[in-house]
């Protein structure tokens, strides 16, 4: 067996039906196998062979598919590297999972110091000489025979004690997951599916692409997520499949007309718990129940909610050949309706953590998973997601672990402790937070915490809200007891939401604070900062236009809507809004950012504004 063969049947079945529209351009099923074959020969030139570790640091373009089949083709291991990820970051992944080539583009490439990578030996770049490599590759090649349990796939998570681990899926894994959600979403080739979400997260690689080739559909590729574009995008290349989280059917609800949707029969939801009354406003307006789906990086969809019979606000029914059950801190099952871990068991899970013998006996125990995920079952088996038994902070369906931030932090030769725990986001789900503890003698600012986490993490794992404190509750393990952090920043917000007078802004001042923040933020020089230009022509993403509301809010003591950028996307706009508004009410700001008028804004302005980060579950795809 081998997760390539899916492509070469395809192939066989479809040999001139497109298989992947991206940009403009459109690979058949012929092409897009070539593509892998040229791939798996070029590694094969370079020595790769049968169990060597090839990285993958891409974005959604079409050589990351090419790349990833070409890497199965020879029975080699693809370790998939988030995007975002700082230097430290990626080379703590490719030092633990040993790889010897990373294939990446050369934007990416400055995230990779090479000289610190002892067995990296090549690095690959997709606009050089990846191409001059398979220009030069015989189009050949057929997928080799491996074994069940040969692994396929490393996919990191982070464990609570802050060190990232290698979630280790073999081919049957990959297998028997993808066959299952073919099976389940009724994919088949007429389908058309719809994919933004990043393709080096679980969800989006093996409940959406691998599945899409499976039933020889045709996978339409997105770098990121638009509004306008991917609205435009359902419509031209009739998009019959959706996959999405929370946070991009909150936004595309208000953006989108049932005329629009008209195409999509599916909706599928992951990577964070999805609302009830979204889930109902949703129907109400387009027609078609979105379908909840819950899993995680080391097992992949676990349940589906559900054609037959959905229940809002349940995450649904095990998927085929999937068992779950909800025990007790002894293992023991509980009874119906009561909380407990969730545990899982079926060929989809995984073989282990990558050289993490310990890890992967805490984590698989008596032929179970345990998820670290809280829940309970009804009396008719279907299941409700209530929580994480682990440390850990979900921004819009990445997975941030406390403890990951906490030793970034300490760090800093002024911090004695730290303590990062989430606080509730209306958009966001959570955002991090930290507590911290400074040493005598020294003194730093909230703004400069900031600053020295954006130069070492992704943006999404960066605190939104920091405040110093004399101390750190303990628990009775001599861990930080986080709920009463969370209880205290609860009891800190006004009991009175009543509006309040806030200070007029200048215009000066305004202008002054935004190209500060785009320049810290984007390492931007400040005098090439032009205040008509659109926000998203300096790469604004998803997770950036949040934390620009959230920090203007701080500083101008004003209620901020998230959306505040889709809404007045230059710096000349925003600047007019908020000395129009200077003298509101926050009620009244938030208001009026709600409801302005998105149809006068270009593509252009619209596109980027969601990007790639919130595809998706980082750590688990849920």
């Amino acid at each position: 067996m081998n997760i390539a063969q899916i492509l070469e049947r395809s192939r066989r079945l479809f040999p001139d039906k497109p298989a992947l529209i991206f940009e403009g351009q459109s690979f058949t099923y012929r092409e897009l196998d070539e593509m892998s074959n040229r791939v798996a020969n070029s590694l094969t030139n370079l020595g790769v062979a049968r169990g060597d570790r090839v990285a993958m640091l891409m974005p959604n373009i079409p050589e990351f598919v090419g790349v990833y089949f070409g890497i199965q083709k020879i029975g080699a291991i693809a370790v998939c590297i988030n995007t975002a990820y700082k230097a430290d970051e990626t080379q703590y992944l490719l030092d633990d999972s040993g790889a010897s080539v990373l294939v990446t583009t050369a934007e990416l490439r400055a995230n990779v110091c090479a000289e610190k990578c002892s067995q990296l030996k090549h690095i690959l770049i997709v606009e050089n000489n990846l191409r001059e490599l398979m220009a030069n590759a015989s189009p050949i090649a057929q997928a080799v025979a491996c074994a069940p349990n040969d692994p396929a796939t490393i996919l990191y998570t982070t464990a609570t004690g802050g060190v990232p681990k290698g979630a280790t899926l073999s081919h049957a894994n990959a297998i028997s997951n993808m066959r299952v959600c073919t099976y389940t979403f009724r994919l088949h080739s007429d389908d058309r599916v719809l994919l933004f979400l990043s393709a080096f997260y679980k969800f989006a690689q093996n409940t959406a692409f691998l599945p899409c080739f499976d039933a020889g559909a045709t996978l339409v590729l997105h770098r990121d997520y638009g509004s306008a574009k991917i609205l435009k995008s359902i419509v031209e290349d009739g998009v019959t499949v959706f996959f999405g989280v929370p946070t991009i059917f909150t936004i595309l609800f208000d953006k989108a007309s049932a005329e629009q949707m008209r195409s999509v029969r599916l909706y599928i939801s992951a990577a964070a718990p999805l609302p009830v009354d979204l889930v109902t406003k949703w129907h109400e307006k387009f027609g078609v129940m979105i379908s909840d789906l819950h899993g995680m990086t080391e097992a992949s969809a676990n349940t589906f909610n559900h054609f037959i019979k959905p229940k809002p606000g349940s995450i649904g029914t095990p998927v085929e050949g999937v068992e779950m059950q909800v025990v007790d801190e002894q293992g023991h099952p509980v009874e119906t309706g009561t909380v407990g871990e969730i545990v899982v068991r079926g060929p989809h899970v995984m073989l282990g953590y990558w050289n993490r013998p310990a890890d992967t006996r805490i984590a698989l125990r008596d032929g179970w998973l345990h998820t670290g995920d809280l829940g309970r079952m009804d009396e008719d088996g279907y299941f409700y997601f209530e929580g994480y038994l682990k440390d850990m902070v979900n921004v819009a369906g990445h997975k941030v672990y406390g403890a990951e931030v906490e030793q970034v932090l300490c760090q800093h030769p002024a911090i004695a402790e730290a303590a990062i725990y989430g606080v509730p986001d209306a958009v966001m789900c959570e955002q991090v937070r930290a507590s911290i503890v400074l040493k005598p003698g020294t003194q730093m600012t909230a703004e400069e915490v900031m600053v020295f986490c954006e130069q070492r993490m992704a943006d999404f794992k960066v605190p939104k809200g920091v405040e110093f404190v004399a101390w750190l509750p303990p628990a009775p393990n001599a861990r930080v007891l986080k709920q009463i952090l969370r209880e205290q920043f609860q009891a800190s917000l006004p009991a009175d939401e009543s509006p309040k007078p806030v200070q007029p802004l200048s215009r000066e001042s305004v202008q002054n604070w935004v190209i500060e923040w785009l320049a810290r933020k984007l390492a931007l020089d400040p005098n090439i900062i032009e205040t008509h230009r659109p926000f998203v022509e300096y790469g604004f993403t998803s997770l950036m236009a949040v934390s620009f509301a959230l920090d203007l809010a701080h500083w101008s003591g004003r209620s901020i809507s998230p959306l505040l950028v889709w809404n007045f996307p230059t710096i000349d706009a925003l600047t007019r809004h908020l000395q129009n508004d200077g003298a509101s009410s926050s009620a009244s700001l938030k208001s009026a950012t709600e409801k302005t008028d998105l149809t006068g804004l270009s593509d252009d302005e619209l596109a980027k504004m969601l990007a790639t980060e919130i595809d998706l579950a980082k750590g688990k795809i849920q």
